[in-house]
């Protein structure tokens, strides 16, 4: 509901989650600054700016029309894939495992892409599925697989 003053798009949040991440990660920056002898660094400060960054992110990609995350999903889960091969190829080690790829400015960790590209595949997958199907072996096999190539690529990296 919206008075006409606040618009539908900010007034559609969940207001009642950021409420309670807010109350979360403040519990957590004033344990923080207390472990810093009260000081704002080197973690408390690090900890809430980074929380306001990752929310803003959470915000404009929620803002994203459903279609755009249909259609980048394969692509997505590709190069996520793709990346964990060049992982195994020309990964760099670092603690005695061979998890990132150096890319000049940064470290990549293609895993950790491969998380979100998992999560995305698989809501494409039964979002394809006929629901008759969703109790059905048909709706196991294909999951087994989508989670499966990637893990074993990252079992396989040295020192799990």
């Amino acid at each position: 509901m919206t008075n006409g003053i606040v618009p539908a798009p900010i007034a559609g949040l969940p207001w009642r989650l950021i409420f309670l991440m807010f109350a979360m990660t403040g519990f957590g920056t004033v344990i923080l600054y207390s472990a810093a002898g009260g000081s704002l660094t080197p973690w408390a400060g690090q900890h809430f700016i980074r929380f306001l960054v990752f929310l803003t992110m959470a915000i404009v990609l929620s803002r994203f029309p459903l279609d755009f995350w249909k259609k980048i999903t394969i692509p997505a889960y590709l190069g996520a894939l793709a990346l964990l091969f060049v992982v195994e190829l020309i990964g760099q080690v670092g603690g005695g495992s061979q998890r990132w790829i150096n890319v000049g400015f940064m470290t990549l960790q293609p895993s950790e892409l491969m998380k979100l590209a998992i999560v995305l595949a698989a809501a494409w997958f039964f979002d394809r599925l006929p629901p008759s199907k969703i109790n059905s072996l048909d709706a196991i096999w294909p999951i087994i697989a989508l989670l499966g190539i990637p893990s074993i690529l990252v079992i396989i990296q040295p020192d799990f």
